[in-house]
């Protein structure tokens, strides 16, 4: 990447609270815990917002990332699948495959900090500092440029908390989730009081990690509640801080990529597959997952709600046919789901989108056939061959398509209902006077 000579620049701070709902948000501030976020109302602007279909962290934030949509820029789930030859994948910051935002930025002479924000894993180079986010293990190849690592090091930075401490144990985890958001705001206030920016966006993760792991606690006045309200409380400090420190000439936004709400059930929607004989397997059980879907199968559920057609000419042993009998195999999933209902006789599905009511792109064959939003509270797993439809685990909370927001100081919102996470892409290069690249989904919302 080539970097233009700096210009004089129109400053933007960013901080990003993964998974923080607005209707939580604006329930906080009006019962006094919040009063940093709550004075920044009187200056400011906070509007609920949509996240993407399915509303999942690496998707959303590589939305807003790149202001596109997943067919364009080719993140559709945190797990994925190559279909010939089959097998699964995780997707990282490699397999996007368009400019992100703060290359964009770095490309128009403007320095970038980027701290810890999800699918930026392995960094890119930029004109500036980023450090990538969670599915990065170690420090020391997650930094560009890598003589950063030890300004990370040395502060004791950690990339991400150990969730699998929610099983056994969970006050260890609450421990963590505050320790790591102090050292990661103690090394975010480090960079932007010490180095050069024009760009700075610091992601908070323990926000969703806490969501997950300690919703009820919070809605049902459980053993963490107190704790879970402290945080947030934590939450309004590092705001208040950040307030103090950058000044009112920055334009500041804060935002999240989805919301969150208690789970009811989990949903294995495979088990509905296989009990309607649309999925079969060459051995019982699957030993080697995927490998083992049998020619025979119609269609095939990921995580979260997403569906794949076991096409001819596409899957590597697609047997149904395009046209026709694809549509019919679509129109009976469809029916399955729209009708499906939890062991008490309620719906758990809101919409069944096919492909192309939310992808639009060059990468529309990577796209699964189907998308299912569920009824708050359903969380839609991809078990391939789960003992039954309904269950629960240790997750207490669950990701929610309309409920995420945006913040902007000093700016009221344009007439646009509803907005989306990825329209954070147009409007900071607005606010930074840069201007657009072709082919986005993003808009200017200011």
């Amino acid at each position: 990447m080539i970097f233009r000579k700096r210009k004089s620049s129109k400053k933007v701070f960013v901080l990003s609270l993964d998974g923080t709902p607005f209707t939580f948000l604006d329930k906080l501030i009006s019962e006094g815990l919040m009063p940093n976020f709550k004075s920044l109302l009187e200056i400011g602007s906070m509007r609920r917002m949509h996240s993407v279909i399915p509303p999942i962290s690496s998707v959303a934030w590589s939305s807003f990332m790149t202001g596109k949509n997943p067919a364009k820029h080719g993140i559709f789930g945190f797990v994925d699948r190559n279909p010939n030859p089959m097998e699964m994948l995780i997707p990282t910051g490699k397999d996007i495959r368009t400019e992100t935002l703060w290359e964009y930025i770095s490309s128009h002479g403007k320095k970038v900090i980027v701290m810890n924000v999800p699918e930026t894993y392995p960094p890119r180079k930029v004109n500036g500092i980023l450090i990538s986010g969670f599915l990065a293990s170690e420090i020391d190849n997650a930094v560009y440029p890598s003589r950063e690592v030890k300004t990370f090091k040395d502060r004791g930075y950690v990339i991400d908390a150990d969730s699998g401490k929610a099983r056994e144990n969970k006050s260890e985890l609450m421990h963590d989730l505050f320790f790591i958001l102090e050292k990661r705001m103690e090394v975010a206030r480090y960079l932007y009081k010490n180095r050069d920016w024009d760009f700075f966006m610091c992601h908070i993760m323990e926000t969703d990690r806490i969501n997950h792991f300690y919703w009820k606690d919070y809605e049902e006045n459980g053993e963490y509640h107190d704790h879970f309200l402290r945080f947030y409380q934590q939450i309004d400090r590092i705001i208040g801080g950040v307030i103090e420190d950058i000044g009112e000439e920055v334009s500041l936004l804060l935002l999240s990529d989805h919301g969150f709400c208690g789970i009811k059930s989990e949903v294995q929607p495979n088990k509905l597959l296989l009990d309607n004989g649309l999925l079969q397997f060459k051995s019982i059980p699957p030993q080697r997952g995927l490998l083992d879907i049998a020619p025979e199968t119609r269609i095939y559920s990921l995580i979260p709600g997403r569906f794949y057609v076991n096409l001819k000419g596409r899957e590597e042993h697609g047997t149904v046919n395009p046209g026709t009998e694809y549509e019919e195999v679509i129109e009976q999933t469809i029916e399955l789901m729209t009708n499906l209902k939890d062991p008490e006789g309620m719906p758990v599905v809101n919409k069944c989108y096919r492909k192309e009511e939310v992808y639009s792109g060059d990468l529309m064959d990577q796209a699964p056939d189907m998308v299912v939003l569920p009824v708050d509270g359903y969380d839609f797993k991809g078990q391939l061959y789960p003992e039954s439809l309904f269950g629960h685990t240790h997750l207490q909370g669950m990701h929610t398509y309309d409920d995420a927001f945006m913040y902007i100081r000093n700016k009221a919102f344009k007439a646009i209902d509803p907005i989306y996470v990825y329209d954070g892409f147009a409007t900071i290069l607005h606010l930074m006077d840069i201007p657009l690249p072709g082919n986005l989904d993003s808009r200017i919302i200011v």
